[in-house]
Protein backbone atom coordinates (compact mmCIF):
# COMPACT_ATOMS: atom_id res chain seq x y z
CA UNK A 1 0.00 0.00 0.00
CA UNK A 2 1.46 3.23 -1.29
CA UNK A 3 -0.05 5.27 2.11
CA UNK A 4 1.79 2.52 4.08
CA UNK A 5 5.23 2.04 2.46
CA UNK A 6 5.61 5.92 0.98
CA UNK A 7 6.81 7.13 4.00
CA UNK A 8 10.27 9.11 3.37
CA UNK A 9 13.11 7.79 5.06
CA UNK A 10 16.85 9.04 5.59
CA UNK A 11 19.26 6.23 6.21
CA UNK A 12 22.61 7.07 7.72
CA UNK A 13 25.52 4.64 7.59
CA UNK A 14 28.71 5.11 9.63
CA UNK A 15 32.26 3.45 9.47
CA UNK A 16 33.96 2.88 12.86
CA UNK A 17 37.98 3.65 12.32
CA UNK A 18 39.48 3.66 9.08
CA UNK A 19 39.82 0.22 6.67
CA UNK A 20 43.26 -1.50 7.50
CA UNK A 21 43.82 0.17 10.92
CA UNK A 22 42.68 -1.95 13.93
CA UNK A 23 40.99 0.58 16.47
CA UNK A 24 39.66 -2.04 18.69
CA UNK A 25 40.08 -2.23 22.19
CA UNK A 26 42.49 -5.19 23.71
CA UNK A 27 42.97 -5.57 26.68
CA UNK A 28 44.69 -7.14 29.79
CA UNK A 29 43.16 -8.75 32.91
CA UNK A 30 44.56 -8.98 36.41
CA UNK A 31 44.47 -13.05 37.20
CA UNK A 32 43.12 -15.77 34.77
CA UNK A 33 39.84 -14.49 34.09
CA UNK A 34 38.60 -12.48 31.44
CA UNK A 35 35.85 -11.03 34.37
CA UNK A 36 38.63 -9.42 36.49
CA UNK A 37 39.70 -6.12 36.50
CA UNK A 38 41.31 -4.55 33.45
CA UNK A 39 44.58 -3.62 33.94
CA UNK A 40 45.76 -2.49 30.50
CA UNK A 41 44.12 -1.46 27.10
CA UNK A 42 46.44 -2.47 24.41
CA UNK A 43 45.92 -1.13 20.57
CA UNK A 44 49.07 -2.60 18.87
CA UNK A 45 50.96 0.75 19.66
CA UNK A 46 50.49 2.00 22.97
CA UNK A 47 49.68 0.32 26.12
CA UNK A 48 46.99 2.40 28.34
CA UNK A 49 46.17 2.49 32.30
CA UNK A 50 43.33 0.42 32.75
CA UNK A 51 40.05 -0.39 30.29
CA UNK A 52 40.20 2.30 28.58
CA UNK A 53 42.07 3.91 25.38
CA UNK A 54 40.91 7.32 26.87
CA UNK A 55 43.17 6.51 29.84
CA UNK A 56 47.18 7.81 30.33
CA UNK A 57 49.35 6.00 27.82
CA UNK A 58 51.98 4.26 29.71
CA UNK A 59 53.91 2.63 26.83
CA UNK A 60 54.98 2.73 23.04
CA UNK A 61 55.85 0.53 21.07
CA UNK A 62 57.99 0.47 17.63
CA UNK A 63 58.70 -3.14 17.21
CA UNK A 64 62.42 -2.97 18.57
CA UNK A 65 61.92 -0.12 21.81
CA UNK A 66 59.66 0.39 24.20
CA UNK A 67 59.30 3.46 25.15
CA UNK A 68 57.91 5.56 28.31
CA UNK A 69 54.72 6.91 27.95
CA UNK A 70 52.84 7.79 24.86
CA UNK A 71 55.85 9.23 22.54
CA UNK A 72 58.74 7.42 20.42
CA UNK A 73 60.84 10.60 21.95
CA UNK A 74 60.64 9.58 25.39
CA UNK A 75 63.29 7.26 27.42
CA UNK A 76 63.06 4.15 25.91
CA UNK A 77 63.11 1.34 28.55
CA UNK A 78 63.22 -2.05 27.18
CA UNK A 79 65.24 -3.23 23.15
CA UNK A 80 64.07 -6.11 21.94
CA UNK A 81 65.40 -8.43 19.14
CA UNK A 82 62.72 -11.18 18.71
CA UNK A 83 64.81 -13.69 21.65
CA UNK A 84 65.93 -11.11 24.30
CA UNK A 85 64.88 -8.20 26.20
CA UNK A 86 67.56 -5.60 27.45
CA UNK A 87 67.37 -3.06 30.02
CA UNK A 88 67.04 0.34 27.67
CA UNK A 89 67.91 1.10 24.35
CA UNK A 90 70.72 -0.65 22.81
CA UNK A 91 71.22 -4.64 22.14
CA UNK A 92 74.64 -3.53 24.51
CA UNK A 93 72.91 -3.09 27.54
CA UNK A 94 72.19 -5.84 30.07
CA UNK A 95 69.97 -8.48 29.15
CA UNK A 96 66.85 -8.97 31.34
CA UNK A 97 65.07 -11.76 30.05
CA UNK A 98 65.30 -14.79 27.24
CA UNK A 99 62.16 -15.54 24.94
CA UNK A 100 62.22 -19.08 23.57
CA UNK A 101 58.41 -18.78 22.71
CA UNK A 102 56.75 -20.44 25.66
CA UNK A 103 59.27 -19.40 28.83
CA UNK A 104 60.48 -15.83 29.88
CA UNK A 105 63.66 -16.73 31.15
CA UNK A 106 65.50 -14.24 33.94
CA UNK A 107 68.97 -12.91 32.49
CA UNK A 108 70.32 -13.70 28.99
CA UNK A 109 70.20 -17.84 29.22
CA UNK A 110 68.10 -20.33 28.77
CA UNK A 111 69.48 -22.44 31.59
CA UNK A 112 68.87 -19.41 34.27
CA UNK A 113 65.27 -19.44 35.90
CA UNK A 114 61.97 -19.68 34.38
CA UNK A 115 60.07 -16.12 35.50
CA UNK A 116 56.75 -16.99 33.35
CA UNK A 117 55.27 -19.29 31.47
CA UNK A 118 53.12 -17.48 28.31
CA UNK A 119 50.55 -19.88 26.09
CA UNK A 120 48.59 -16.57 24.22
CA UNK A 121 46.33 -16.32 26.40
CA UNK A 122 47.37 -16.62 30.18
CA UNK A 123 50.75 -16.21 32.02
CA UNK A 124 51.35 -18.10 34.86
CA UNK A 125 54.36 -17.58 37.13
CA UNK A 126 57.08 -19.51 36.72
CA UNK A 127 57.69 -22.03 34.74
CA UNK A 128 54.51 -24.06 34.96
CA UNK A 129 50.84 -23.97 33.29
CA UNK A 130 50.09 -25.70 36.88
CA UNK A 131 51.14 -22.31 38.91
CA UNK A 132 49.11 -19.25 39.36
CA UNK A 133 47.80 -17.60 36.37
CA UNK A 134 48.71 -14.09 37.26
CA UNK A 135 47.17 -12.42 33.71
CA UNK A 136 44.78 -13.33 31.13
CA UNK A 137 45.14 -11.76 27.22
CA UNK A 138 42.58 -11.18 24.90
CA UNK A 139 44.60 -10.32 22.17
CA UNK A 140 48.09 -10.56 21.14
CA UNK A 141 50.24 -8.76 22.75
CA UNK A 142 54.45 -8.30 22.10
CA UNK A 143 56.81 -10.41 24.51
CA UNK A 144 58.75 -6.81 26.07
CA UNK A 145 54.85 -5.25 26.70
CA UNK A 146 54.50 -8.28 28.77
CA UNK A 147 57.86 -7.94 30.72
CA UNK A 148 57.01 -4.41 31.14
CA UNK A 149 53.42 -4.82 32.65
CA UNK A 150 54.75 -7.13 35.09
CA UNK A 151 57.55 -5.60 35.94
CA UNK A 152 60.59 -7.66 35.14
Amino acid sequence: DEKVYGLPCLLVIGWRGEPGVHDEPQHVYQGGSKYNTKLYTWDGTYLYQGGSKYNKKVATWDGTYVYEGGSKYNTKLLTWDGRYIYQGGSKYNTKLATWDGTYIYQGGSVYNTKLYTWDGTYLYQGGSKYNTKILTFDCTIPIPIIYLIVGG
